[in-house]
């Protein structure tokens, strides 16, 4: 309950966030950001990967087959949402449509796909310290 709860906080924020940048607001930090080298990529991999696990752990890492392969349910949702994010960028005349900013999100979804899945994992066994 405690990271759906998570979930539903940090996409309110990152909502409040493109509507922010699709309309121009707060420059400044703006300017801060792109002044730092890669800062726009660091932040899209960040906040894509921390969405990722957030909507893997919700769904307990629940798993569908795709083209015979095993993909988590979140990383699917989490990875459709972003691009029709970014794809929108292309008809917002204050945003641009950017495939490194794409390629940041993905590699930062599916990182934080795996970081999920062995959080899961870890969390499913128990503790044996070494001893027997």
């Amino acid at each position: 309950m405690a990271v759906r709860l998570l979930l539903l906080a940090f996409s309110t924020g990152l909502v409040g966030l493109i509507v922010s940048v699709d309309s121009g607001a707060m420059p400044q930090l703006w300017e801060t950001v792109y002044a730092i080298p890669f800062g726009d990529k660091v932040g899209h991999f960040v906040l894509m990967g921390i969405f990722s696990v957030l909507a893997n752990l919700s769904l307990n890492c629940r798993e569908l087959r795709w083209a015979g392969r095993p993909v988590m349910l979140g990383t699917l949702i989490v990875f459709v949402l972003v691009a029709g994010e970014e794809i929108s960028q292309a008809f917002i005349a204050t945003r641009t449509c950017d495939a490194a900013d794409f390629l940041a999100d993905t590699a930062g979804i599916l990182l934080g796909a795996m970081a999920a899945k062995h959080y899961s994992r870890l969390r499913s066994k128990p503790l044996s310290f070494g001893m027997q």
